[in-house]
């Protein structure tokens, strides 16, 4: 089976340590830019409710 791929793709299978540290790197950054979008509305959120708290108090 892994003849038939090898002789299919035409080179070695799979990937190399580089190629997979710059996919590493990109979802890596994704997901940081993912988690502050997600933290903002609850940063202001937690701002609106301490405002509402100040004026009740």
């Amino acid at each position: 089976m892994k003849e038939r791929i090898k002789k299919f793709l035409g080179g070695p299978c799979g990937f190399s340590l580089f190629e997979l540290m710059i996919v590493l790197l990109i979802i890596s950054f994704l997901v940081s830019i993912a988690v502050l979008v997600m933290m903002r509305p609850t940063d202001k959120a937690e701002r609106t409710v301490a405002k509402a708290n100040d004026r009740i108090g």
